[in-house]
């Protein structure tokens, strides 16, 4: 069952009408969605619009405006604009803590792969390999003592797999073992070299991260004939966009930086 931790009127950034348009967005902390709908009733239908997929999301602030934020995510930008600045701390203080938990999932930062491990992996595998044996033993004894013809064809059929399994993973477990050896002997202190994973990420000069996934654009197809333009602080890039109100799954919006637009007030909902 999803959870909601937020959701809320705010103005989305669209070049279809040049301008802000007003969405209801809601912040599926479990998901990791940021999804939004042309109205509250749309959302309470399930009619979604678009969402944002909030891992490795970055949120920027603009210090020179008090209500618009973006999330970048996936190299694509998307604007968004609060009626104040409180209404925007408490948007972007909620996404942050979202993207931060759903980003951390992915890698354990530092994680070293140690030989101790590596072995509890392999005797675990060899542990579960034993008891298919066992287990295919006990299936080849009750089938020879079957009368049934048919029983036993299809009985053999079951056999012929599980023994070709067998011969497959017995294998593996031998090369990882010789993988093991040839590791430990080529290491100066008979260890193997440590990896270290990290899930650090880089962001522009300005600080701001990219991407979103969302119902506003389509690829390549051109329904309400929106072109995006990124501002001067990137490459220009023109892409399609599609709004249509029927669109029920998130595809990816193109939609990379809006140009700075001037201070609007919130629209209200019709």
């Amino acid at each position: 069952m999803a959870v909601y931790i937020m959701e809320g009127p705010l103005s989305k950034w669209t070049n279809v009408m040049k301008g802000w348009q007003y969405r209801w967005f809601v912040l599926d902390d479990n998901a990791g969605l940021l999804s939004y709908y042309t109205s509250k009733e749309k959302m309470m239908r399930g009619s979604r619009r678009g969402c944002v997929r909030l891992r490795d999301a970055i949120i920027g602030i603009d210090d020179e405006d008090d209500s618009t934020f973006t999330i970048t995510v996936d190299q694509k930008v998307f604007h968004f604009q609060a009626r104040d600045d409180d209404e925007r701390k408490e948007w972007t203080g909620a996404l942050e803590d979202t993207i931060l938990r759903h980003s951390q999932r992915q890698v354990e930062p530092h994680f070293v792969p140690s030989l101790e491990e590596f072995d509890r992996k392999l005797a675990e595998a060899d542990a579960y390999l034993q008891l298919l044996i066992e287990n295919v033993q006990a299936i080849e004894e009750k089938s020879a003592k079957s009368e049934s013809a048919t029983d036993k064809q299809s009985v053999d059929g079951i056999l012929v797999a599980a023994k070709e399994m067998i011969e497959a993973i017995t294998k593996s477990i031998m090369l990882l073992q010789l993988a093991k050896t040839a590791v430990t002997s080529n290491s100066p202190q008979n260890n193997p070299p440590q990896i270290i994973f990290s899930n650090n990420r880089t962001a522009g000069g300005d600080g701001r991260r990219d991407g979103d996934y969302d119902k506003d654009t389509s690829i390549g197809t051109s329904v309400d004939g929106e072109v995006v333009v990124r501002p001067e602080t990137h490459d220009v890039v023109a892409t399609t966009s599609s709004e249509n109100d029927d669109m029920t799954e998130c595809d990816t919006d193109l939609v990379p930086t809006a140009p700075k637009a001037p201070h609007l007030p919130l629209p209200t909902e019709t």
